[in-house]
This record gives C-alpha cells, sequence and structure tokens, in this order.
C-alpha cells in the first residue's frame, strides 16, 4: 500500500475531500469545521457492530457524506464488503448509486484502490465488485428478499411530504424493524447508518434513538447555543446563532427558510435541538374532569378562520376557567364556517357562560366577530389580540411547563376530545394548529390575569341559548341564559357552552 492509499483510507476527510474535487470537476471542498467533525464520526462505520445516525439540514452534504462518500471508502477497506442503500424512493436510489459508481471507476480511485466492479453484474443500482461484494441500492418499499448485507445504509427514509403522514411513518419504521435488519448476515458484527433530515419526532430517526444504543451525529443549521465539538486534536467552538455554513447563507436566505419551512424547520433544520426540542406533548399530559369548579371566572379565546369549505382553516373557540393553577377547558366549537355561523356560534357561547372576557385574534373575521358581539353585549371585556410575532412554536414553549406538569384539565367524555388531543400531540408537524393558537393564546391571558373580575351580562336586544335567539332588552341573566360552563347543569344534565358543529 503506497502513502496515498494510507492517507485517503486512514483519513475519512480527506478520502471526502479527493471524491468531491472529482465530482465537481475540480472545484474544492469547503473548509467549515462541520466537514471534519461529521467525517470524523461516520469513520466509526468501519467498526463491527456499528449503529449511526447522521441528522443534518438540507444542502449540507448529507448524503454525499453518509451514503455515496462513506460506501465508496467502506469499498476501500474492504472490497468485498455487501452493502445495501435503502432510499425512499427509486429515483434517490438510482442517483445515489450513480454518483458512487462514479467514483468506484475514476482514476483516481482506481489508482490508490484495488477495488474492482466485476464483469457480470453490472446494473448502476446492483453491482458485484471482483471480490464478492458489492452494492444493492433500493427504495424503501423495493423488494431485497434473498438480498444479504453486511453494511446497510439508510438514506432519506421519508420524503418531506410524508411530514406529518403518522400511518407512512410507522410503516417506515415497522418495515425497518422487520424486514430491513433481517439482511444483516451477522446482526453482532453488521453495520447500519441512518442518514436522514429529521421529519417528525417519531421518524425513523427518532424511533432508533428511543431504544439506545445508536451513536448520533446531529448538527442543527443554526447554532441554539454555545457548543464544543471535537475535531481530534483540536476544538470546534460553535457560537450560539453561528450557521453550519455561514458563508452559503444570506440573513435574507435564513428569513425565507423559517418563513417558507415553519412550523417543520425545527424538524429539518433544526433537528430538534433548536427552541422546540423540548415540545414533546402527549395525551398522557392531560387530566380529566367531570364537573368544572363553580363559580371560576370564564375566559373564550377564539382563533378565527377566514372563510368557510374545506382546505381552510378552522376557526376554534375555547372556553377556559382557572383554579389554583390548574386550567380547565370547558368546551370547545371547531368548524370551517362562514362568519354568520361563527358569529352566531361566538353569540350562544358568550351568552351561556357569561365570561369575563373574550379574545379574539386579530386575524381573517376576527374584526368582525369582535364587532358583532360588542353590538349584542356591553359586557364582558372583548379583546382583539393582536397576532403575535414569536413562531407558534415558541408561544406554544412558553407554557410547555404548564402542559407537561398535567395543569390542563379536559372534560372526560367531549366529543371533540380525540382530535384536540391529536392536535396537540402532533404539533408542529400536524396538519392543523388552530387549536393550538387558541390555547396559547387563553394561556397567555390568564396567567397574565390571575385574578379576572366577572362582570354582570348586559345583553342588547337578545337572549341567547342553545335553542336558538329570541328578541328582549333587559339583562340576560333574568331571561333564561343558562350557567352552562360546567360539563354538567344544574341537575345534572349535559350541558355544552358551544352549539353543536360538524368538526
Amino acid at each position: 500500500m503506497n502513502n496515498g492509499a494510507a492517507l485517503l483510507l486512514g483519513n475519512f476527510e480527506s478520502f471526502v475531500r479527493m471524491a468531491y474535487r472529482y465530482l465537481n470537476d475540480g472545484r474544492e471542498l469547503g473548509n467549515d469545521p462541520y466537514i471534519t467533525y461529521v467525517c470524523r464520526r461516520l469513520a466509526k462505520a468501519k467498526g463491527n457492530g456499528a449503529r449511526i445516525v447522521l441528522n443534518m439540514p438540507p444542502r449540507h452534504l448529507k448524503t454525499l457524506l453518509g451514503s455515496v462518500f462513506l460506501t465508496a471508502w467502506l469499498l476501500a477497506w474492504n472490497a468485498a464488503e455487501k452493502i445495501i442503500v435503502v432510499t425512499y424512493s427509486e429515483q434517490l436510489a438510482l442517483n445515489t448509486a450513480y454518483l458512487l459508481r462514479k467514483v468506484l471507476q475514476s482514476p483516481w480511485y482506481r489508482r490508490y484502490f484495488p477495488t474492482r466492479l466485476a464483469g457480470d453484474r453490472t446494473r448502476v443500482s446492483d453491482f458485484a465488485t471482483t471480490a464478492g461484494g458489492g452494492v444493492y441500492a433500493v427504495s424503501a418499499e423495493g423488494s431485497i428478499t434473498g438480498r444479504g448485507a453486511t453494511i446497510i445504509i439508510f438514506d432519506d427514509p421519508l420524503n418531506i411530504d410524508d411530514s406529518s403522514n403518522l400511518d407512512q411513518i410507522e410503516k417506515v419504521n415497522e418495515r425497518f424493524d422487520t424486514v430491513i435488519m433481517s439482511r444483516l448476515d451477522n446482526p453482532k458484527t453488521g453495520r447500519v447508518v441512518i442518514s436522514a433530515h429529521r421529519r417528525h419526532q417519531n421518524d425513523l430517526a427518532g424511533h432508533v434513538l428511543e431504544s439506545g444504543g445508536w451513536d448520533h451525529i446531529a448538527l442543527p443549521f443554526v447554532a441554539p447555543k454555545d457548543q464544543d465539538y471535537d475535531l481530534g486534536g483540536r476544538v470546534w467552538h460553535r457560537k450560539n446563532g453561528e450557521l453550519l455554513r455561514p458563508d452559503a447563507f444570506t440573513e435574507a436566505d435564513i428569513n425565507r427558510i423559517k418563513t417558507i419551512i415553519n412550523p417543520d424547520f425545527e424538524a429539518l433544520y433544526q433537528q430538534f435541538l433548536g427552541e422546540r426540542s423540548s415540545i414533546r406533548i402527549s395525551r398522557r399530559h392531560f387530566g380529566s374532569f367531570t364537573v368544572a369548579p363553580p363559580g371560576a371566572d370564564v375566559v373564550i379565546s377564539v382563533d378565527p378562520g377566514h372563510r368557510s369549505g374545506p382546505g381552510h382553516s378552522f376557526t376554534v373557540m375555547q372556553a377556559w376557567c382557572s383554579v389554583k393553577k390548574e386550567f380547565f377547558l370547558l368546551d370547545q366549537w371547531r368548524a370551517q364556517a362562514d362568519v354568520e355561523t361563527a358569529c352566531r356560534a361566538l353569540k350562544i357561547g358568550t351568552g351561556n357562560c357569561q365570561p369575563a372576557a373574550v379574545l379574539i385574534e386579530y386575524s381573517g373575521y376576527g374584526p368582525t366577530l369582535a364587532r358583532d358581539l360588542r353590538k349584542r353585549f356591553r359586557s364582558p371585556e372583548i379583546r382583539l389580540i393582536p397576532t403575535d410575532r414569536r413562531s407558534k412554536t415558541a408561544r406554544l414553549l412558553h407554557h410547555i411547563d404548564v402542559i407537561q406538569s398535567g395543569r390542563i384539565k379536559l372534560p372526560r367524555d367531549a366529543q371533540w376530545r380525540e382530535a384536540w388531543e391529536s392536535e396537540i400531540e402532533q404539533f408542529p408537524h400536524g396538519p392543523f394548529d388552530d387549536q393550538v393558537d387558541a390555547l396559547t393564546q387563553a394561556l397567555d391571558f390568564m396567567l397574565e390575569n390571575p385574578k379576572l373580575r366577572k362582570t354582570q351580562q348586559r345583553c342588547v336586544g337578545l337572549t341567547i341559548n342553545n335553542r336558538g335567539v329570541s328578541t328582549f332588552a333587559n339583562h340576560a341573566s333574568r331571561f333564561g341564559m343558562r350557567p352552562a360552563y360546567g360539563v354538567l347543569g344544574r341537575r345534572g344534565r349535559k350541558m355544552r357552552i358551544f352549539p353543536e358543529q360538524d368538526e
């Protein structure tokens, strides 16, 4: 073995730089410290039984480093390696295999290493070496029956469009556990590398990391704090706010990425290491009640929609009260409704629970809701809440301790409870976040105003109840308004604050 081959085999980063130069017509790979860090960590894939997860943001050479160059380097060490490369699509598998073959057949690779491709198995995605090894590149759903491997590399298990597709996430995880891992010739000495952008807390990376025993390489796009990384003989000190590739992205690029990608920015770019890293909410965090605390002041929180019909955002109305630092969600109304329907629902809810305050976000038809409500009620305090400049995730994170400590209580048998808990669990990657917006708006207000003063409701021209609207002018409480802010009414009959709706 000559000195050049020894250097390239002994230093994966040197190999990477040589291969990158060849694939990019002589252009040099940059000197960003993360390249050294990732190469040093990935080199452990050479050891028996290695289990590695690599998570990096897009446009940071994840596939080249973790799939193309790593596979070529491992074959340079041992041409008899049998490597299966799995990706979410057949096309990505073909692209990866094409680049890999290009490196293996390059003049510099052939000059330094004895690894050669066999002439009797030469498909782009299925080729052999003369030493009995080879590479098989396949999609996650493709057939690998009869294939054995000493190394499995799973690159991008999920399409970006599947970020909130829980069925597909579970399907990939199950196939990995039952089918893909069974292809290792020797489960004890076989090696596995998962190279992926994060998509969801329960994606394949999260799935295997939860089981333990995996070496995790995770680098966020923007550093959430000061951190030191071992580069072998020297330290890379990354400061809070520093980019992985400072010279590759402008401030405008960063703002555009955050705006367009949000709310998946924390997963796709930050690897769950940024501001949202501690958002781990499950339905077990929510307690239950059957009868609400008597006499507690009620707050209605409204996240208004824009228009009715499928494909549009929901309008969400929530009635809350708080007692001894616990928060009770008494009732909820949620629908893809037009403004007239939403106005009627809000008037009924306001009349039924006589709230101390009604909070309406200043968006969509929110101003119309507030204006209509003020025409009918002289009180409660009706507030139009300006759109919060914080991200939705930052707003929820502000209350994460309240949630995770079990201080939010839900009606035990509410028909809307399943949808509510499902949205909270999936946030920020679920299809909707309107209920989360109403929740954070309510908590912001109640925590800032712990001692509300409920005022007498005065209804101008209307009394509103769940049966409809009738006209008269007097105190609403004297003419049959329901004190329905508990799940059970005075006679034990189940009641709702808001009218029924199609959810």
